[in-house]
């Protein structure tokens, strides 16, 4: 039972943000390490193990003590021809509701609209994605599927060792180092076949492997800093990815995590450079050329693509006959100061100026709200400049003479606070997706800090505290009663 209990609750936390105690972790106690929930599947199958393992070894025991198992043949049976009928019966239910596919399908899309005020994609995606949805289902329960036939196979070598074991033909040694020399393959199997392992990749992984002229651009970009994007198409396989930064080393413009980041992600997504995860569009030149602002907004200074791109500004960096990198020298510093801004409330319309030819990222910001009583003054910014910055801490010199609007590429989160000469500053966002504050006017260089510290954060560290503690209290428990069992002595 309690194997089942921790495989469940394993099984809950990897539903992510479609699990909402997931989703109250991240938006209310800053949980945000947890960025890949379905990873959480593994040790759900850790105590699914443990249990299979204890039921072989209570078939053994009952073999031991003679016991007729013919009991247990018959449900090792059953099971085995479940496993065999199942895709067939799932094939059957999914011919049923094929009818009436349409239906439901636009049936959920409606929902969806009446559920949320405002969409992250146009309804006709929605409704090819759940086309998607009903194409995948129908392979994962083929029989042309590989997987299938794989779990076929484990079955029925599951029955066949109750049987054995049912008959006497098989001992508990020979059964234990079958069941090792299985996990054995199994195991290399899988680390041959998928490059991955339990430590790490037991062969290269080829697609990941940059060419060489990448391999000479990632070393020039390192020292000239900015970020790295990437114009994919069908035809071209993707090298960059929106997390190739744990492969490379390189920081990515991609917006990784729709559910952390969303401003961010609304902001990159006609882009092509959002997380695939949930979904996104090839890159297209009309829409980078639309939207060329945003390009130098995010601090796109490196591009990596399978065509020419003939934009202004995208210095050719090298490069071969099928691939093209270039150098974008109107890429934005990682902080500037404004003196212009445009106040627009509405999310949409502030995403419609912003993904227009209008929108100029250097010489004008785009808040939600009016910042500064009275209009903006256009004219000279100031000077900003970012002495160190990490992953919860920015530390910057600004000379604002005329005051403004500090923008800094940090997105904007709940927990994180402005300080100007340590003095506390108001977090307004900037741009959609990132962080800003008005400075007053000084003719002097104000020290600028931005650090990361929600009360609630502290949260996880107190749970985790008290799980550790509970543990030692339990240890220690137990330790006392085998002393008190080994003298004799009832506690």
């Amino acid at each position: 039972v309690r194997h089942l209990i921790l495989a469940g609750v394993f099984a809950l936390l990897a539903l992510g943000k479609y699990n909402p105690i997931y989703r109250a972790a991240i938006e209310m106690m800053g949980m945000t390490a947890l960025r890949n929930p379905s990873k959480f599947l593994f040790f759900a199958i850790l105590p699914l193990s443990m249990l299979a393992a204890q039921g072989w070894h209570g078939i053994a025991e009952l073999h031991l003590r003679g016991a007729d198992l013919q009991k247990w043949v018959r449900r090792s049976g059953v099971l085995f021809g479940v496993i065999l009928t199942g895709p067939a019966a799932a094939q059957a239910a999914l011919a049923v509701i094929a009818p009436f596919w349409d239906k439901i399908k636009l049936r959920s899309v409606a929902q969806l609209l009446i559920e949320k005020a405002e969409l992250a994609h146009p309804a006709d995606e929605y409704l090819k994605r759940m086309d998607v949805l009903r194409d995948l289902l129908i392979q994962a329960v083929s029989y042309r599927n590989d997987g299938v036939w794989i779990q076929a196979v484990w079955a029925c070598a599951a029955f066949l060792l109750v049987v054995l074991i049912s008959r006497g033909g098989i001992n508990r040694r020979v059964l234990a180092l079958l069941a090792a020399l299985i996990l054995f393959a199994d195991l290399t199997l899988f680390c041959r076949m998928w490059s991955t392992g339990f430590v790490g990749n037991a062969i290269s992984v080829q697609s990941l492997k940059p060419s060489v002229e990448l391999t000479r651009l990632i070393g020039a970009a390192r020292d000239g800093g900015g970020r790295w994007a990437e114009f994919t198409s069908a035809s071209d396989p993707e090298q960059l990815p929106p997390n190739a930064g744990m492969y490379y080393g390189l920081p990515m413009a991609g917006g990784y995590s729709p559910l952390l980041l969303k401003p961010y992600y609304q902001l990159t997504y006609d882009l092509g450079l959002s997380d695939g995860s949930l979904g996104r569009p090839e890159s297209d030149r009309v829409v980078w050329k639309r939207e060329r602002a945003l390009l130098d907004l995010i601090g796109v200074r490196w591009i990596r693509s399978a065509e020419m791109l003939p934009f202004e500004g995208f210095e050719p960096s090298g490069g071969t006959e099928t691939e093209f990198f270039y150098r974008n020298d109107r890429a934005l510093p990682d902080a500037l100061l404004y003196t212009d801004w445009t106040v627009l409330p509405g999310i949409e319309a502030r995403l419609e100026f912003m993904k227009s030819a209008q929108f100029d990222a250097v010489r004008q910001a785009v808040v939600g709200e009016l910042v500064v009583p009275g209009a903006s003054q256009p004219g000279p910014a100031g000077v900003v400049r970012v002495i160190a910055a990490g992953d919860d801490f920015w530390e910057l010199e600004a000379r604002a003479d005329r005051g403004g609007l500090l923008w800094v590429r940090n997105s904007f989160y709940p927990g994180w606070t402005v300080e100007a000469d340590g003095h506390p500053l108001r977090t307004i966002r900037v741009n959609h997706a990132f962080m800003g504050a008005v400075l007053e006017p000084k003719e002097v260089v104000q020290k600028i800090h931005l650090r990361y510290r929600p009360f609630r954060s502290a949260w996880p560290a107190v749970i985790s505290g008290f799980g550790c503690f509970l543990i030692l209290i339990l240890w220690a428990v137990s330790a006392v009663r085998m002393v008190f069992a080994k003298r004799g002595i009832k506690p």
